[in-house]
């Protein structure tokens, strides 16, 4: 394109010491005393000086576009100063919170239904009260380290470390190019959040003794709610409780005794096909088959609620529905299924 730009500008020679200028085919000339940037004459007299200068505006030579701006009665340095004024406040008119409103609607938007919830709860009420109305170029490794120090101190390292996620990949988002354009979404974003030292989190180590497991399975089976059911299905299957919940009974063989998950419910995104052992198909037989869903009307926030009221009466402490993994593997491994079909279920 240059090339082709600076071939058509070295066609249009320009004679200022006699007769006057040729542009292509069309011989002009100067009015006699006037300066070199005055107007140019056809030969018949006619005003042909605005259509040299917009033809030479159009080429893609930059000293070519300078010379026919200065023809028309323009200042290009005016200009340009003018365009990179607009930018910069442009530039500073982008605080976080704008940041997060491009970043909700074309990325969080996409994630799972439970990813989109924690995102905007993080964003929520940590990010937007200390960072939402900062300049996006003003942002820092310090402003947002003394943020996820104060989120670690009053929250929880796991929490400062899942706002650290959300920030870095907001500011990732906004650092990345357009796809059509290839132009940087936020100019001023940087990801500042990079590099910034995760806070060490203690692995979290939760096993079920004999006791407890017995006292929960006692009372799972006495229990007649849905939740019951569904608590007894995670301990059969070693199932995730989002799995769970989305589980269809197009996605169950009964006959065959093979449960299919999408990949669309599965973490590693991957379609996961699994055994039911006799645990898991007797839990499928106390259920009514007529819905879409194996556990029709249990929510995320219902089976919560269910399951801290169910763990503070069984005296369980801190168990959470997905250490029950671990305890349906041991039980598994207890039953004599050999290792690798138990890290195949998992």
């Amino acid at each position: 394109m240059a090339g082709s730009a600076a071939r058509a500008a070295r066609s249009c020679l320009f004679r200022f010491e006699d007769v006057a200028v040729e542009v292509g085919q069309f011989p002009l000339e100067r009015g006699e005393g006037q300066q070199r940037r005055d107007v140019f004459l056809h030969r018949q007299g006619i005003l042909v000086a605005d259509r040299i200068a917009l033809a030479l505006e159009q080429m893609d030579a930059e000293p070519v576009k300078h010379v026919a701006a200065l023809a028309l009665g323009r200042d290009p340095a005016a200009e340009l100063q003018a365009k990179r004024q607009a930018e910069r406040d442009r530039r500073q008119a982008v605080t976080v919170s704008k940041l997060w409103a491009d970043f909700e609607a074309n990325h969080v938007a996409g994630l799972r239904p439970k990813s989109q919830k924690a995102y905007r709860s993080w964003y929520g009420n940590h990010i937007a009260p200390a960072l939402g109305g900062t300049k996006v170029g003003n942002l820092n490794h310090g402003r947002v380290g003394d943020l996820l120090k104060a989120v670690a101190a009053e929250s929880g390292r796991s929490t400062a470390n899942r706002v650290h996620a959300v920030i870095s990949a907001m500011l990732s988002y906004g650092a990345g190019a357009v796809e059509k354009t290839g132009a940087r979404r936020f100019p001023d974003a940087v990801n500042v959040a990079r590099g910034i030292k995760a806070h060490a989190e203690p692995g979290r180590e939760r096993e079920l003794s004999e006791l407890e497991l017995a006292r929960l399975i006692g009372h799972l089976d006495r229990h007649p709610a849905l939740e019951a059911r569904l608590v007894e299905f995670l301990l059969a299957t070693a199932a995730r409780r989002g799995e769970a919940l989305a589980a269809r009974w197009c996605d169950v063989d009964l006959s065959a005794g093979w449960w299919t998950k999408p990949a669309s419910t599965t973490k590693g995104k991957r379609t996961h096909r699994i055994p039911l052992n006799a645990a898991a198909r007797d839990v499928l037989a106390k259920l009514d088959q007529r819905g879409e869903q194996l556990f029709s009307g249990v929510t995320e926030n219902r089976l919560s609620r269910w399951w801290l009221r169910t763990r503070a009466e069984l005296k369980l402490g801190d168990l959470h529905l997905h250490d029950l993994r671990h305890a349906s593997a041991s039980l598994m491994v207890s039953a004599g299924v050999p290792l690798y079909a138990v890290a195949k279920m998992l």
